[in-house]
């Protein structure tokens, strides 16, 4: 059933922008916060599903059931965040910084993270990680992603500005 609800809320979403982008033609449009809608609503379905489905996958007593819970939460944060975003846009009310929305985004990323880790031990990929060379490649990986992220996030589209202006 859960395959069916989200194909047929794909294609509903689908149309919906079809007939969105007709509307709008292309353009800045006052609906244009409409669009955050399938944005709200397709990760908050896939996260239902993916709760009503782990007891399927063993729940909290085998891996793939908490790596199922953890994607099915990190899910449902988001698709939160993005609604009490969209509740910011749709009331336009300046977006305060940092916002509940913000503080809800944070914990979308732990909760793959912690998916993704427990995923990787059961597909055998920590057998990849063993002698210090490899950890310490991974460390410096992560520390690259991480100074990117801060100098195109910050740096650049924020002009080096961390907060609120003013």
């Amino acid at each position: 059933m859960g395959k069916r609800v989200l194909v047929g809320l794909s294609v509903l979403c689908l149309v919906y922008a079809v007939v969105f982008v007709l509307v709008s033609g292309y353009r800045q449009h006052p609906w244009g916060f409409y669009t955050q809608i399938p944005l709200v609503v397709i990760p908050l379905v896939g996260g239902v599903v993916g709760l009503s489905r782990c007891k399927e996958w063993g729940g909290m007593k085998s891996v793939m059931g908490k790596v199922l819970l953890s994607f099915s939460w990190a899910l449902i944060v988001w698709s939160v965040a993005i609604g009490v975003w969209t509740y910011y846009l749709m009331t336009g009310v300046a977006l305060p910084y940092p916002s509940f929305a913000d503080y809800l985004f944070v914990w979308s990323p732990i909760l793959w993270i912690f998916g993704l880790i427990q995923l990787s031990g059961s597909v055998g990929a920590s057998q990849g990680l063993r002698d210090l060379r490899e950890r310490v490649r991974g460390l410096l990986m992560a520390l690259v992603v991480g100074v990117v992220s801060y100098y195109v996030l910050v740096v650049i589209a924020h002009k080096n500005i961390i907060g609120s202006p003013g």
